[in-house]
């Protein structure tokens, strides 16, 4: 027996050193990813400096724009941020006017289609709508930009006064030679954080003329093998003097994009009607980089958007560098996010599905987060199906409840009844991943008499995981029932709710709960937030008879509900719903393109 005693505290030794190895081994590659990606930081920024001075020998002191010339272009492109905008420009004569119009899946001679010309048409940047009426293209707005290197516009402040910074993307055209105003067009888009992309049109055109040099008839169908020799000259030919052209102007090797205009418009609109870009396994032989142009375009903008500018990367990192210390000192030990095996695992245990709304309700043991979940579902907590409830912690695992609603939005909606925090079964400091909570669309944070250092955990989490948290503090009728029987007033709440006491107990009760909930937030250094005060009874009767009146997504009258008892709950439901809907909107523009790159927005899927 003595013997297996000393076994076992033995292994217990042994897997404790195997442990502290791995959280030291962990410590080193941590410290070594943060010292390349410091160093890697400080070296593009010598970079940049040197490339500002590099340009300021060569083209004067740079400029940048005033925040009213900044307003201006903003109103002469008529910026929205529910659209994506992008720009072709390039030397006058360079096919640009052809390029917008094969991406909107038009003919140079159609009907609403752009001009385009030997010589310089575009004499003022022209805004044209995608005509698609479905995603990604009813988003899409394309900019043809007055040629650069003419009379009438000259290359110094060509970036500049045509007011490129606004844009999300840019696609700069070039034609049989990289010229010195291409050059300053990229340096300028580098510095401002905007995609760049060349691209090199009228390849079909270049290459039957080469054929002909060689065959009189130059028809593709009667030489494949002429074709081919051609294509790949033009194609490296193409790459040489853009390569040569930005090292001679101290600039980065950067990829061009060899694209016919009439293969572009065949491949771009086919693969967005079928909503994917997927590879062909018969591609046309014309084809060159037109799918690779169309993905990395669309890419690179959700990429950009969903990033928003570079100042706000750099703000948002440095709050979550202070976030990650903060939550070291507050709840002693570091943040943590999850693996991609235990996202996909928390994906499949929640059923997930991209076509509903996800709900989770959270909080400590017996908050009342199950009793909220029925009330949503419009169910008693006696009835059959709903979450069970009970003063201890009844929820050992997250339940999850369809609601039972047969119309939109309710056969939307799927509520999750989460096992509160802070028990011995599930301690706080790694409950939201541990959870899954980071997969949800919205959480409800449910909380008590107090405001606990778990509650505060997870409002830093959601923010976190840019997930909308609504504080909400339920059984409002029974404390405000107690208050008033203090006073010696027995009366049912229903008899007469406009009564003064009533109103008195209630606006003490709801200014406790506000208080308590900024004095914790305060403690925490955490932002204040609203705290919503409901009833279980009342909160049932207002939301589903608002869903029940309203059948095609608006909010209702809310004139026309019964106001009994209400306090907050008209403005949960409102928020709920529309903090849902904005959320779910924004990934699913990003799930489109496929793309979403940040580290703090992989849960896009």
């Amino acid at each position: 027996m003595g013997i297996a005693n000393l076994e076992r505290k033995l292994e217990d030794e042994r897997q404790k050193l195997q442990k502290e190895e791995e959280e030291e081994e962990e410590e080193r590659i941590r410290e070594k990813i943060e010292e390349e990606h410091y160093e890697a930081i400080a070296t593009r920024k010598r970079e940049e400096e040197e490339a500002d001075r590099a340009a300021e020998r060569e083209f004067g002191p740079r400029r940048w724009p005033t925040r009213e010339e900044f307003q201006r272009a903003m109103r002469s492109a008529q910026y929205d941020r529910s659209h994506f905008h992008f720009a072709i420009v390039g030397k006058a004569g360079c096919g640009k006017s052809s390029l917008i119009n094969a991406f909107r899946n038009l003919r140079n001679k159609d009907h609403g289609a752009a001009q385009a010309g030997t010589r310089e048409t575009t004499l003022r940047i022209g805004r044209y709508p995608d005509p698609g009426t479905n995603p990604p293209r009813e988003w899409i707005v394309w900019f043809d930009v007055p040629g650069a290197g003419t009379q009438l516009i000259s290359d110094q402040d060509y970036f500049l006064k045509q007011g490129l910074y606004v844009f999300d993307l840019i696609i700069l055209a070039i034609g049989d030679r990289f010229e010195k105003v291409d050059g300053q067009i990229l340096e300028d888009c580098a510095r401002f954080k905007v995609p760049t992309f060349i691209v090199r049109s009228k390849a079909d055109m270049h290459i039957l003329n080469s054929m002909k040099e060689f065959d009189d008839c130059g028809r593709i169908k009667d030489n494949p093998e002429l074709f081919w020799r051609c294509r790949d000259t033009f194609v490296s030919d193409s790459q040489e003097t853009v390569s040569d052209g930005l090292v001679k102007q101290n600039l980065p090797d950067q990829g061009v994009y060899i694209v016919s205009r009439d293969v572009l418009r065949c491949t771009y609109n086919s693969a967005l009607k079928r909503r994917e870009l997927r590879d062909s396994s018969k591609p046309d032989m014309l084809e060159i980089h037109e799918r690779q142009l169309v993905n990395d375009l669309l890419a690179a903008a959700a990429e950009r958007r969903c990033g928003t500018r570079q100042k706000e990367a750099i703000e948002e990192r440095n709050r979550e560098q202070a976030m990650h210390i903060e939550a070291q000192e507050r709840f002693g030990g570091p943040l943590r996010w999850p693996t991609r095996e235990e996202f996909q695992e928390t994906l499949r245990r929640t059923q997930y599905d991209r076509s509903r709304f996800h709900f989770a309700i959270v909080g400590r043991a017996g908050s009342g987060k199950s009793s909220l979940i029925n009330a949503f579902r419009n169910l008693g907590n006696k009835d059959a199906g709903a979450s069970k409830t009970g003063t201890t912690e009844t929820t050992l695992e997250i339940g999850r409840y369809p609601d039972p609603g047969i119309e939109p939005p309710r056969q939307w909606m799927v509520w999750f009844d989460v096992p509160g925090a802070g028990t011995q079964r599930i301690p706080h400091q790694d409950y939201f991943v541990n959870q899954g909570l980071y997969v949800f669309d919205l959480i409800i944070l449910a909380i008590g008499d107090r405001f606990e250092e778990i509650d505060a955990r997870i409002i830093e989490d959601c923010a976190r995981f840019k997930i909308p948290a609504f504080i909400v503090r339920s059984k409002a009728d029974m404390h405000i029932s107690n208050s008033m029987q203090e006073y010696g007033d027995y009366a049912p709440i229903t008899d007469n709710p406009s009564r003064p006491l009533y109103r008195t107990c209630q606006d003490t009760f709801v200014n406790e709960s506000q208080q308590t909930v900024t004095e914790g937030l305060a403690r925490q250094n955490l932002p204040d937030q609203t705290v919503y005060v409901v009833s279980r009874d009342v909160l049932r009767r207002t939301y589903n008879s608002a869903l029940h009146r309203d059948l095609e997504y608006r909010l209702p009258d809310w004139a026309q509900l019964d106001s009994t008892g209400v306090i907050h709950e008209r403005h949960l439901v409102k928020e709920v719903l529309t903090a849902a809907a904005e959320r779910r909107c924004e990934t699913d523009i990003l799930s489109v393109t496929q793309v979403c790159t940040r580290p703090d927005s992989w849960i896009y899927i």
